[in-house]
């Protein structure tokens, strides 16, 4: 926070996520109210996912161009996608939820793909986690009041005020951004070709060891939040007996847990390594994910705060082992590579949690996929001295990818 150009980075970050935050759910409860299908509700996650799963492409762009100015541009189009939001009015409107979710998932690759690899340009090696621990914190944090206030604003006034939140925090952060000095690392000389310029981040993270393992765990945790997508909304309606709309409110514990996993991150990472911080991350996860199954408020609200932890904690862990050992120019598409990998899981479990969730009770999905996160993650733990900070391999990493 002493570096004047990370802090400005840091506050075009906050500005936006604050509109993100207020719209997180609105999305998925105003599909439920249109079509009164929990897995409709899922479905808008599935549809965030989906640009996800192209996010090599995006990667690309990041790695070819300046990051402050699709950083910019990224912002000012996102802006002017929340527009058609403001035209729904009923069930025949489902498809611009649809497709304003798939825009924002496209926003959100190419602003955090940005992020980690302007990062990397501002800050030291030594700090990288603590900085990216930082934005990880208040972007969680923000999900304390966030999502509640962007429900309750919902609820009360409508869809078309939520977005115009949303639509003038990306405004704002535009502005921001447009303000940034930063020497960015140059971008690669070498003639383009398609295939060898998407897939190099695919290779970067097939040739890494360390990485190859996270992504185990990574992809775990991203199966059971696609299942638990879906599964929420039965959790909150059948188990607990709470309209949709409560779901803003387990958001909001969500939100807590994930400052204080935030606020954890550094010290894990710092003192275990990126490896064993996501074997760490994933437990807490697992358990989180079979505790949802409980059908009492205490056990569900105790859950989704461990939630918060586990999901930040790896996140976190994967991001700072990736600018550690992906080459500069390669950061872009190393990053929106790993995304991809996770998106693809996540999609492909919330169109089978959407499907599942009608037919199975989810007090038997919800224990079953937190075993599978709990294996993960001791895969992950075992790999553990991969990443030990005094082991080098971040340099090592590096001249291997």
């Amino acid at each position: 926070m002493r570096l004047p150009q990370f802090r400005l980075l840091f506050a075009g970050l906050v500005v936006s996520m604050v509109g993100d935050s207020a719209m997180m759910l609105v999305p998925a409860i105003l599909m439920r109210d249109l079509t009164g299908s929990a897995g409709a509700a899922g479905l808008t996650i599935m549809f965030f996912m989906l640009p996800i799963c192209a996010a090599p492409a995006f990667g690309w762009v990041i790695d070819r161009f300046r990051r402050r100015t699709v950083l910019v541009v990224t912002c000012l189009l996102s802006a002017v996608a929340l527009v058609p939001l403001f035209t729904v009015d009923g069930r025949g409107d489902w498809w611009t939820v649809y497709a304003v979710s798939a825009t924002m998932g496209a926003s959100y690759v190419c602003v955090f793909g940005s992020v980690t690899a302007l990062v990397r340009d501002l800050v030291p090696h030594e700090h990288l986690a603590g900085a990216n621990s930082a934005i990880q914190t208040v972007r969680q944090g923000l999900r304390l009041g966030g999502p509640l206030l962007g429900a309750a604003l919902y609820t009360v006034a409508g869809i078309g005020p939520v977005a115009l939140v949303n639509l003038v925090s990306f405004l704002a952060a535009a502005l921001v951004f447009r303000l940034l000095r930063v020497r960015e690392s140059p971008p690669p000389r070498s003639r383009f070709a398609l295939w060898t310029e998407v897939t190099a981040g695919m290779r970067v993270i097939a040739g890494t060891a360390p990485v190859r393992r996270s992504v185990v765990a990574i992809c775990a945790l991203f199966v059971a939040g696609g299942l638990t997508e879906s599964a929420i909304f039965a959790v909150v309606t059948e188990g607990l007996g709470r309209p949709p709309a409560f779901v803003g409110v387990l958001a909001t514990v969500t939100g807590v847990g994930a400052v204080l996993g935030g606020l954890a991150a550094s010290r894990v990472i710092a003192r275990y390594g990126e490896l064993a911080a996501v074997g760490v991350g994933a437990a807490v996860y697992a358990l989180a994910t079979i505790g949802m199954s409980v059908p009492a408020l205490p056990a569900v609200t105790a859950a989704a705060a461990a939630t918060g932890v586990g999901l930040t904690i790896p996140f976190i862990a994967r991001v700072t082992l990736l600018q550690k050992t992906a080459p500069a120019h390669l950061i872009g598409r190393a990053t929106t590579a790993y995304d991809a990998v996770g998106g693809v899981s996540q999609v492909v479990s919330i169109a089978a949690g959407a499907a599942l969730v009608s037919v199975v009770s989810y007090r038997l999905l919800l224990p079953a996929f937190g075993v599978l996160v709990l294996l993960a993650a001791a895969y992950a733990w075992r790999g553990a001295g991969m990443t030990r900070p005094a082991a080098g391999y971040a340099r090592t990493g590096a001249a291997r990818a």
